[in-house]
């Protein structure tokens, strides 16, 4: 072997801290390794020599790109140079060793270095993962249910194989950096790592210092750069189904003239289900063509049939292709076109009294919305204020009013809860009189809360750009059920460490959140808020 190779120590360091005589300690895994995967056991198969040569020098540079100093264990291959290793570990030595101590499982590994775009020092992680690909010998003690298995994945992966080998592949995140925190030890995200290439050859995963997959899923360190690279996988295999869902939106848009909607849980859903579910739904219309469906609004759920007050038409999304394609024929469209129609007027009917009222604006709830006595109640109001004229105090102008049926205006005035409300309430029964009044009496209580509100709201998007900013990260959101302050300890925490969470975390799109965990589309990170480093 040309390349000498270097393997980091950090027995020496590990030991410092840990005393766990049940596991064996990192340096000796990595001598197990070397072992198992010298040249010399490959002489009947160039291929695998050649792949080892190759795959410990890529296995020196994801050592190096996580050792906070030089401390290395350099070992020649015997089989090119007898030159004296730089540690207590002797070419001779080892030799020896591996004669004595050699395994009848050996493996050749091969690792592409898909040239990592990572900044020097401290400044970010690279970007692309490093691929491994083994070589394995079949060892003895297998049975031959698991050598057919083996011979399997080996035909899958491609590529020919020789008896008594099979291949195994393996994508290892980018090595993390440095750990300021603690100089003299390997990364433990690296740990990490190298303990999936030693669980791969058949070594000992566990080893001096290593944690639990418990203990690895709280931390950053650990979390992120694998993280990191099931996002980018998730992300790639989406990319298909995407791409395919904005053709059918916009296909059934175009060429139909229909406005297509997913319920919530739908929307959760991954980008194929989604996109099968409308393709299905095209399919549908193919078989209508008769129906004239321009301008109606169809979602897609998992309760009913039928339209809702606003006048959309929903569709079960189990049901099949023929069940939807029949149901629309028979489809009451009319009757959505009415609520619908209905609908945009009492929208224009609010936005017409918050302006001659003088008030930001004018709601709801969604069953009031469409009654006549609601209706009733805004065509009073405008008239009224078309000719008195707006509430004469302009700070109104900020405050949202909400109108309430009787019977929950009653119970919200013996209540008296509304002392912190950020909007006015008021009676659907109530005329123009009694609705500057509500003004007046509780509109200014209702701008302090309101104005609270936004500085709250404006400090936590300072804390967000704040964090974006000195982390340099993507994207930072967050969690709708998360409390303020839970968020805002989040990124006290992230600024405190800015230091050697922006190694892992630069580039990267984040959602704080209650636990560590990868979004299914893979288009963010969710961290826990009270994440550990």
């Amino acid at each position: 072997m040309r390349q000498a190779f270097r393997l980091y120590n950090v027995a020496d360091s590990l030991s410092a801290h840990f005393s766990t005589a049940s596991q064996p300690s990192l340096k000796s895994q990595l001598r197990e390794l070397y072992k198992r995967i010298h040249p010399d056991r490959f002489h009947g198969f160039p291929p695998a020599r050649d792949a080892n040569e190759r795959s410990f020098k890529m296995l020196q540079e994801y050592l190096t790109a996580g050792k906070p100093f030089t401390c290395s264990l350099h070992v020649d291959c015997p089989t090119l140079s007898h030159a004296s290793c730089c540690c207590s570990l002797s070419v001779s030595n080892l030799c020896a060793a591996t004669h004595l101590h050699l395994h009848r499982v050996c493996t050749c590994l091969e690792m592409t270095h898909l040239s990592p775009t990572a900044k020097q020092g401290d400044q970010g992680t690279a970007a692309l993962p490093y691929n491994f690909v083994f070589y394995l010998h079949q060892s003895q003690d297998q049975t031959s249910q698991q050598k057919g298995a083996a011979a399997d994945v080996a035909t899958q992966q491609g590529g020919v194989v020789p008896d008594g080998l099979h291949k195994v592949s393996l994508t290892l995140p980018p090595p993390a950096r440095k750990d300021y925190a603690q100089p003299d030890q390997l990364p433990a995200a690296t740990q990490a790592s190298i303990g999936k290439l030693l669980s791969a050859c058949g070594l000992q995963s566990d080893v001096e210092g290593a944690l639990s997959n418990e203990q690895a899923s709280k931390r950053l360190r650990l979390f992120v750069p694998a993280a990191a690279e099931m996002g980018r996988q998730r992300a790639a295999a989406e990319l298909g189904p995407k791409s395919q869902l904005s053709m059918v939106r916009t296909a059934l848009r175009l060429g139909r003239q229909v406005t297509v909607g997913l319920s919530t849980s739908l929307k959760h859903k991954s980008a194929a289900v989604q996109a099968d579910i409308l393709t299905r739904l095209a399919g549908a219309l193919d078989r209508t063509p008769d129906v004239d469906m321009a301008w109606v609004h169809l979602m897609v759920g998992e309760e009913g049939y039928g339209p809702d007050k606003l006048g959309r038409l929903w569709l079960h999304a189990d049901a099949s292709q023929a069940l939807w394609s029949q149901y629309l024929k028979q489809a009451d469209l009319a009757e959505c076109a009415r609520r619908q129609r209905l609908v945009s007027r009492v929208k224009d009917l609010e936005a017409t009294v918050a302006q001659r009222a003088g008030v930001n604006m004018l709601y709801t709830s969604e069953q009031l919305q469409l009654q006549p006595k609601y209706i009733h109640f805004l065509e009073r109001i405008a008239d009224a204020a078309a000719t008195v004229g707006p509430i004469s105090d302009r700070t109104m102008r900020q405050v949202p009013l909400q109108v309430l049926s009787e019977r929950s205006a009653e119970a919200q005035a013996a209540g008296q809860s509304n002392a912190e409300q950020l909007y006015v309430t008021i009676s659907v029964a109530a005329d123009l009189k009694q609705v500057y009044s509500a003004l007046q009496n509780k509109g200014p209580a209702a701008l302090a809360a309101l104005q609270k509100h936004n500085a709250d709201k404006q400090r936590l998007e300072d804390f967000r750009h704040t964090v974006e900013k000195r982390l340099r990260i993507r994207r930072l959101a967050r969690d709708e059920t998360l409390q303020d302050a839970q968020f805002i300890s989040c990124c006290k925490r992230m600024l405190y460490n800015c230091t050697s969470l922006s190694q892992i975390m630069e580039g990267l799109s984040f959602r704080i959140s209650h636990t560590n965990l990868v979004s299914p589309e893979g288009s963010h990170i969710d961290i826990a808020w009270d994440f550990e480093i």
